[in-house]
């Protein structure tokens, strides 16, 4: 063979080995593993002054792009994570990807989305998971705060809103007196009552209140104050100081911002006046209205714990809540209209056990609340008396081996609803029930 066709034939060997890695790297459609993902410290302060660690551990089949953490959610933007290093785990390379970063944002708990890319021509991605990261006030800062902080509230409702100090994790010390004064929209809310709450009296010393003054007509309450006797300090810990009774007078949107928060330390001590972090509030008032209610079985008086409630309006589900250990629910917030309300109980354990869905029609009333109390059947109870018994067998009996759309089909003895027929499947599942006594 020549020099010539030598050359020829080593140049197809390279084009082929070449194309036979190409269209592998190409066609890769894994995306990367993330694993690990850590913020250390897991908890900082929010104003800037401590920094803590995000770190993820990535694995890719051909080779990682790039690493991004969204930081978003705590006043920065997305970021490129860097590579710090590598090690072997199980035979595979895993890279150790991090960023330093401090936050300015509002305590809370954060969850940042990292997302892995890799080298392929896909760009195979995966961002499904966030690093956790908690965030508090610098130590020593007292959080004051509206509780709740955001309300929604029909026209007409009188309700309150308490202003709280402390927290779990930075809580109210040293505090001997106090003086709070807010704005709120007056043609939205009028002041009704602003009373002293419960923390400084905590101390079990007297306490000097001062009598608020209330201005209704620019929606402000001024010299909100409160003292203890002698120089004594309320326990260390959170707690209520004010507690003010709101009437919603009109719809629309309000701001509770304070314009004055004082904490003070008894007198002679260096600093008097103690570092607080203000929270302010939002109330909307609206044309709503709310549903509670009971769920029982079928005799109107045993519990049904865990039911999930579920309302809907126009096939499009509004809210869902489940009971509570007696039974109970509450859906708040309803804007007025026609709603269905359906109630189901489904026991994962013991599915033969399962209750048949019940929906009722509601009207929601601007400012009222409905009361919807519902009964629920387990489905091999048919003859609805709490037991499975004869009276069942004779349902189930009469509508055997019927498919819907045959005259003598009965919804009720369909108990396995995927095929809608009655035949061997619902057969087992009311043997699996037979003799059973529910109440």
């Amino acid at each position: 063979m020549n020099v010539k066709w030598m050359s020829i034939l080593m140049a197809s060997v390279l084009v082929l080995s070449v194309s036979t890695v190409i269209p592998a790297v190409a066609t890769e459609t894994n995306p990367p593993s993330v694993t690990n993902p850590v913020a250390n410290p897991s908890t900082i302060a929010n104003d800037g002054s401590e920094y803590t660690e995000l770190t993820v551990d990535v694995i890719d089949d051909t080779a990682v792009d790039n690493v991004t953490v969204d930081l978003t959610p705590i006043g920065g933007k997305v970021v490129y994570m860097s590579c710090k290093g590598n090690y072997t785990e199980n035979g595979k390379v895993i890279s150790v990807f991090n960023y330093t970063t401090n936050v300015t944002c509002p305590p809370g708990t954060y969850n940042l989305v990292v997302n892995a890319t890799d080298a392929t021509e896909n760009r195979n991605y995966n961002n499904t998971k966030t690093i956790s990261l908690k965030v508090g006030l610098p130590e020593g800062v007292i959080p004051v705060y509206f509780e709740p902080s955001k309300k929604v509230v029909p026209i007409g409702q009188e309700f309150t809103v308490n202003i709280t100090v402390g927290s779990e994790t930075n809580p109210a010390y040293n505090v001997t007196s106090d003086e709070i004064s807010i704005e709120f929209n007056p043609a939205v809310l009028q002041v009704v009552s602003v009373t002293n709450g419960p923390y400084l009296a905590s101390s079990g010393y007297s306490t000097f209140p001062m009598t608020p003054t209330i201005d209704n007509v620019n929606g402000k309450v001024t010299n909100a104050a409160e003292s203890i006797s002698g120089g004594k300090v309320a326990p260390t810990g959170t707690g209520v100081i004010w507690i003010i009774t709101f009437n919603a007078t009109s719809k629309g949107s309000s701001y509770v911002n304070f314009t004055k928060v004082w904490l003070a330390e008894p007198p002679g001590t260096p600093a008097d006046l103690l570092p607080v972090a203000i929270s302010n509030g939002t109330i909307e008032v609206g044309e709503y209205g709310a549903i509670n209610g009971t769920v029982t079985e079928g005799d109107g008086t045993t519990p049904i714990e865990g039911a999930i409630v579920n309302v809907t309006q126009d096939s499009t589900l509004i809210n869902s809540t489940s009971t509570n250990e007696i039974g109970e629910y509450v859906i708040t917030e309803l804007p007025a209209g026609s709603y269905n309300v359906t109630v189901s109980k489904t026991y994962p354990d013991r599915p033969s056990m399962n209750c048949a869905p019940n929906t009722t029609s509601v009207e929601i009333v601007p400012g009222v609340t409905q009361i919807v109390d519902i009964k629920l059947r387990h489905i091999a109870d048919m003859y609805w008396d709490g037991s499975v018994n004869m009276f069942d067998l004779n349902i189930l009996a009469a509508a055997w081996n019927t498919c819907e759309g045959d005259p003598e089909f009965n919804p009720i003895a369909n108990l396995y609803s995927a095929d809608n027929c009655i035949n061997m499947f619902d057969l087992n599942i009311f043997a699996a029930e037979w003799d059973t006594t529910y109440y």
